[in-house]
């Protein structure tokens, strides 16, 4: 009955923190801290920490589901040497402040771990949009928390444990679940959700009957839950059938990170100067050198401004599994009531400004991020500059070869550029959000612009700029696509009414028959119109 009353107080301060937070336009993330404050005070510290870590064992579970190693290939390299770069420099920063402000090595290890991960439950919900759109910054994004995340759970096994043989061990064995884990979605998973013959119920009891596996074996073998929750996850990731899983358990999901949130802002106590000094300066290097170093590091790997910014924004934040760490190392008494308290309460402001960073991003990017200067442009005419070089960008390369018309490709892919440049293609490495890469284009030459970009920003900076008139963009889903083609696009793309295939077919009539032109626009807004009234 305890745990139902514990529930009843944090929902019910969230539910009105909610209500406030919409009311004036904030992000919720705020507005469950804010709660969990008051919560705080009516619940015990021990069921607290209990619940967190129940928590985020589902939070993590739910991220292991959504691991996709295609996905990661791509950023791979940059990832894994742009996160340990980042590590190593705020963690570095973060043990030297630690011991200038008096803490022991073993708490400022602590003070450092938690400069140094970022939060995935925090920035990949964030960037979820960025992520299932395929952006080059949203996958690079799930690739540095991955990559952290695998850091942070060797730390779990090595730090926790109390001896050299046991933490090897420990790290040993977290290692084979997770080996284990891969195995079983390649091998096992398939055939299971095969047997239940496409029941969903089935698939998802099936998942979390190996959700409750996983943890059960970690326990045995001395491993973290998180880790187990993590393994189980990977376990169940197998396509087509963790799309349907992450759709089933979207409001569970949603469940666990209102819990997760509420909690931390309960575990917030009043600061001492020594704690809030300490915080200050962990929130500090988290917030602000740890995205410098990230954006710095992207830089060098050469990707463009925009992307290496929006990528390094998306780490400003204590991780939670660095929570989990401090959580069971206070428990256990390796560290002090200073470092604990001065971790919750860098996490808690972390969390919460990196839901402001999301929300004004784009306004941040603006002032320390537009490239400006100039770049020579190509003096090509009456070209089609094809925005995006995807499946759907390469398609239209391809039907536009086939009619011989002029094209200039843009994109903020190094790796794709690098293609494009191979097969002696004309192409712009750039932001589209920049000038700059337009003049680089020679837009106000062109014939025709086409995005294939499902981005809304994206498509509405396309529409405003003055020339060529004519701009096909994509949305995903029909509303943003109305509102597009009423800003003036000659054509939207949607999944659900008018894809890439369709559009190629009529490639030629495009470039060559105003009237077809105008004809297409109007059928577009009929069907748009059509279909969102039905």
């Amino acid at each position: 009955m305890e745990i139902l009353a514990d529930f009843t107080v944090i929902f019910a301060a969230a539910a009105i923190m909610l209500l406030i937070m919409d009311r004036f336009g904030h992000p919720s993330l705020p507005g469950y801290i804010i709660a969990g404050i008051v919560a705080g005070t009516l619940i015990s510290s021990t069921d607290l920490l209990n619940l967190a870590q129940i928590g985020i064992a589902f939070l993590v579970f739910i991220f292991g589901l959504k691991y996709n190693p295609k996905n990661l290939k791509s950023t791979a390299s940059a990832a894994i040497n742009t996160s340990l770069i980042q590590m190593l420099v705020t963690g570095g920063l973060a043990y030297l402040l630690a011991t200038a402000l008096g803490f022991d090595s073993n708490n400022s290890f602590y003070f450092a771990m938690a400069a140094a991960l970022s939060s995935s439950l925090v920035g990949l919900q964030l960037t979820e949009r960025e992520i299932h759109t395929n952006l080059l910054h949203g996958r690079l994004v799930e690739s540095l928390h991955f990559v952290q995340d695998m850091v942070a759970f060797a730390l779990i096994a090595v730090v926790l444990a109390t001896t050299v043989e046991s933490a090897l061990l420990a790290l040993a064995y977290s290692a084979l679940i997770i080996v284990g884990a891969v195995l079983f979605r390649d091998h096992v998973f398939g055939f299971i959700a095969e047997q239940a013959g496409g029941n969903q119920e089935l698939i998802t009891m099936a998942s979390l009957s190996l959700l409750i596996g996983f943890i059960g074996l970690s326990e045995f073998l001395g491993a973290s839950m998180v880790v187990g929750a993590f393994a189980a996850g990977i376990a169940a990731s197998k396509f087509p059938y963790n799309v349907e899983l992450l759709d089933t358990m979207g409001s569970i999901k949603d469940f666990f990170s209102a819990i997760f949130f509420v909690i931390l802002g309960a575990l917030l106590s009043f600061p001492s100067q020594t704690v809030l000094a300490s915080a200050i300066g962990l929130t500090l290097i988290t917030v602000i050198v740890g995205p410098l170093t990230a954006y710095l590091s992207l830089k060098m790997f050469n990707y463009d401004n925009r992307t290496a910014l929006l990528t390094g924004l998306s780490i400003d934040q204590v991780s939670e599994l660095a929570l989990v760490i401090t959580i069971q190392g206070f428990v256990l008494g390796f560290i002090t009531d200073v470092t604990f308290e001065a971790i919750i309460l860098a996490a808690t402001a972390t969390m919460v400004l990196s839901s402001y960073t999301k929300k004004y991003e784009e306004e941040i990017y603006n002032v320390i991020g537009s490239e400006r200067g100039s770049r020579t442009s190509y003096e090509t005419e009456d070209h089609v500059i094809v925005v995006g070089y995807d499946i759907q960008g390469k398609k239209i390369v391809e039907a536009l070869l086939e009619e011989e018309t002029e094209f200039i490709v843009i994109d903020n892919d190094p790796e794709k550029i690098s293609e494009l440049n191979q097969k002696g293609f004309k192409a712009v490495y750039g932001d589209v959000m920049d000038e700059i890469t337009w003049d680089e284009a020679n837009h106000e030459n062109a014939a025709l612009i086409i995005s294939t970009v499902p981005s809304f920003k994206i498509s509405g900076r396309i529409l405003g700029i003055e020339s060529p008139k004519d701009k096909i963009v994509r949305a995903e889903d029909p509303k943003e696509g109305l509102e597009l083609l009423e800003k003036g696009a000659l054509h939207v793309m949607v999944p659900d009414i008018a894809a890439s295939e369709k559009m190629v077919d009529d490639l030629y009539a495009l470039t060559n028959n105003p009237v077809k032109k105008e004809e297409m626009r109007r059928k577009s807004l009929l069907e748009f119109r059509k279909y969102l009234n039905l």
